[in-house]
């Protein structure tokens, strides 16, 4: 066995494919693409979830891969384009204003088809930001306990898979009439905001309507819009101005989340790429850029202004909550993180955002930055619909709710119709009890099915990256060290694959060091750290759990 050893720079090629395939990569529809080809990314972060090594995968994939007959029938009945009669009706009564007249734009990624929200923006006379979000009124169509409902509500959430989607809809409502497709008209629940140049939102106004989106655009494009492209082409395209203002608001609302004390995890994303078959082809790290964060600032922003406002009207309501880290977790924390040579100063009865903050921040170019972002999350307790809010740590807000995603969680569904209902005229008492009465129970279901899906998520992914570096085996490579522990080390590839190297397959004793959280050799002291580069042999990979060990 080869002698494990540190080295400061990569000697081995980077890992490609053995097989043969010349098809590119392209955009479909998540789960439903007809092209060669499919591109999916997911988080990989490592969870201590027990379905990661207990679920049957392909079980739930069966269970959940098609919808009961009787949600089939209801869903065949809806139909695909609004009658017309139907709009003027709500336009008549007044139950919506028709905002068809606004140049409203989608930005997703380019196999997006459930396309939950669309944004509109301008200028107000006094020089504000006029922020407009227009969300899919997916409780039109779903109605309470309905067939289509009670489905929705057992699943709780899509669950997003590399080459398929487990929708927590049926195809002809999360890709059909619910989906804001350019140039159709659209049922929505639209929230405006006018924001000033310091990000403050001075009013708000929450409405029904209809809409028509006018122009979509992927993050690709976005980015070589503002990157890449000439004068001439940014002149030429008549949305170009609309999305400089968007850009210079997504980055005046980061400011002021980042001055509230936000916090903003960075952990390595993957991107795969697989063949009709769903077998991976390629795998890479994924990077995301401002393009991205012109949409998450948005619906950051939207859906505190909506907790709060409806906060304030005392109505049963579902929250996503995250709570304050315990002050003992947080003592642990600090000293794990003194171990590596960083530092959180704890003080009584402190919670110190903007300290986790700054630690991030100081992290980001080091080579221990994912150390430090695994260490800081596993000290926070998990994020949760509740009924009664606390606020959001993380977010750092005293308002949070999930509104902006109604096609793919069901707690944003949920407060749908409480908005629809204040909106058309209030709630009566009798009302507000018959909700709160099982209010409490639909939260806790959709904590549940969140946590679910997430771990069947990361399962999947870390299965098809499993798959893809069986075709390695035996063959060496540098790998950074992202973790070391009790039992072996943990190395990430260039490729973005990880993998565990057990202190047994190691030529020599290894002492752990806690503390330091190093391991050294007992006969040749070598130590080695997270973020030294080693050379490691893909020795075992299991496709069943997703686990990859080196040697």
């Amino acid at each position: 066995m080869k002698k494990i050893k540190t080295i400061k720079k990569s000697t081995k090629p980077k890992l490609r494919s053995k097989t043969n395939s010349h098809t590119r990569t392209h955009s479909g529809s998540r789960g439903h693409n007809k092209s060669r080809i499919r591109l999916q990314t997911k988080k990989v972060v490592k969870s201590d979830n027990p379905l990661l090594t207990s679920f049957d995968l392909e079980a739930f994939i069966k269970e959940n891969g098609t919808f009961p007959e009787n949600v089939i029938n209801e869903a065949s009945e809806i139909y695909q384009i609004i009658p017309e009669e139907i709009i003027q009706r709500e336009l008549n009564t007044g139950k919506r204003k028709d905002l068809r007249y606004l140049n409203i734009v989608t930005i997703d990624s380019e196999d997006t088809k459930d396309v939950d929200d669309g944004v509109s923006i301008e200028i107000t006379k006094e020089g504000n930001y006029l922020l407009g979000v227009h969300i899919a009124d997916v409780a039109e169509y779903v109605t309470e306990d309905s067939a289509i409902d009670a489905e929705a509500r057992r699943r709780g959430t899509s669950v997003y898979l590399t080459d398929r989607v487990l929708p927590m809809l049926p195809s002809e409502l999360s890709n059909g009439i619910c989906s804001l497709n350019i140039g159709e008209n659209r049922f929505a629940l639209s929230v405006f905001m006018e924001i000033n140049h310091k990000g403050k939102v001075l009013h708000r106004k929450v409405c029904q309507s209809i809409i028509q989106v006018k122009y979509k655009r992927t993050y690709k494009e976005i980015y070589h819009l503002f990157t890449d492209a000439t004068k001439e082409e940014q002149q030429s395209d008549p949305f170009f101005g609309q999305l400089e203002l968007m850009k210079q608001l997504a980055e005046i609302l980061h400011v002021k989340r980042y001055k509230m004390g936000c916090l903003d995890f960075d952990f390595p994303e993957t991107k795969i790429t697989v063949a009709d078959n769903g077998q991976p082809i390629s795998i890479g790290e994924y990077i995301t850029d401002f393009s991205h964060n012109i949409i998450e600032e948005f619906m950051i922003a939207c859906n505190e202004t909506v907790s709060e406002f409806f906060t304030r009207m005392n109505v049963p309501f579902m929250y996503r909550e995250h709570k304050n880290p315990e002050k003992e977790k947080l003592e642990t924390l600090a000293e794990e993180l003194r171990g590596i040579g960083f530092t959180l100063d704890i003080k009584k009865d402190d919670i110190p955002e903007y300290k986790i903050q700054k630690l991030l921040e100081k992290a980001k170019d080091s080579p221990k930055k994912l150390l430090v972002n695994t260490l800081v999350l596993r000290s926070m307790p998990k994020a949760e619909y509740v009924t009664e809010s606390e606020g959001h740590f993380a977010i750092a807000t005293d308002y949070y709710s999930h509104f902006t995603s109604p096609i793919r969680r069901y707690p944003d569904l949920f407060i749908h119709r409480i908005i629809k209902k204040v909106l058309c005229g209030g709630m009566s008492e009798k009302e507000k009890k018959r909700i709160s009465a099982y209010n409490d129970a639909v939260a806790k279901h959709c904590s549940e099915t969140e946590r679910q899906a997430q771990a069947i998520e990361l399962l999947d992914t870390n299965i098809k990256i499993a798959e893809y570096m069986r075709q390695f085996l035996g063959e060496s490579y540098s790998a950074t060290v992202t973790s070391i522990t009790s039992f072996g080390i943990f190395a990430r590839l260039d490729n973005s694959a990880e993998g565990l190297l057990f202190y047994n397959a190691m030529p020599e004793y290894m002492i752990y060091d806690p503390k330091r959280l190093v391991a050294i050799g007992e006969r040749s002291k070598q130590k080695i750290s997270v973020g030294d580069k080693i050379e490691v042999t893909v020795a075992r990979v299991d496709t069943h759990l997703g686990k990859i060990e080196f040697s």
